[in-house]
């Protein structure tokens, strides 16, 4: 179970800083062709959460269950926007401005995107990864994930 949200999280990022690898899929789709635009505000701590943000965060977790996903980054419902959600074990995260600050190792797996619904691909993800970002609160989220490569 920790490998999916390694996954997740890979594949989410992977659409927010590279938001060009759908449009070799699924044709040309403007949101999803420039990468995703960082969420601050210009104050000290630079993340005041605003209303729309957590009514952004509750439609995405309702997209995200309603499509039996465990992930969804705000790019994907069309918003330019570091914003991502994620739900393993039922326990909703969501993190803003999340970045992989350092990964080791790799392995490949096959994967699905709720961007380009019924298709699945090998792809090679890091084995371990260090993400960074904000919790919806302005607190500095910081955690570290390990994949299980395949058994």
């Amino acid at each position: 179970m920790r490998y999916l949200v390694l996954i997740l999280i890979a594949v989410a990022l992977c659409i927010l800083q590279y938001g060009w690898f759908a449009h070799w899929i699924s044709g040309p789709d403007l949101v999803l062709a420039f990468a995703a635009w960082a969420m601050v505000d210009g104050t000290e701590d630079g993340m005041v959460m605003r209303a729309w943000i957590i009514g952004l965060v509750a439609d995405m977790l309702d997209t995200m269950y309603d499509a039996h996903g465990a992930g969804l980054a705000a790019t994907q419902v069309g918003v330019q926007k570091r914003l991502f959600v994620y739900d393993i074990d039922d326990e909703p995260m969501v993190i803003v401005n999340p970045t992989i600050a350092e990964s080791r190792g790799e392995w490949a797996h096959v994967e699905g995107c709720l961007s380009v619904p019924g298709l699945s691909w090998e792809i090679i993800r890091p084995e371990e990864v260090l993400l960074t970002g904000w919790d919806l609160d302005g607190n500095e989220y910081i955690d570290y994930r390990l994949g299980y490569g395949p058994a």
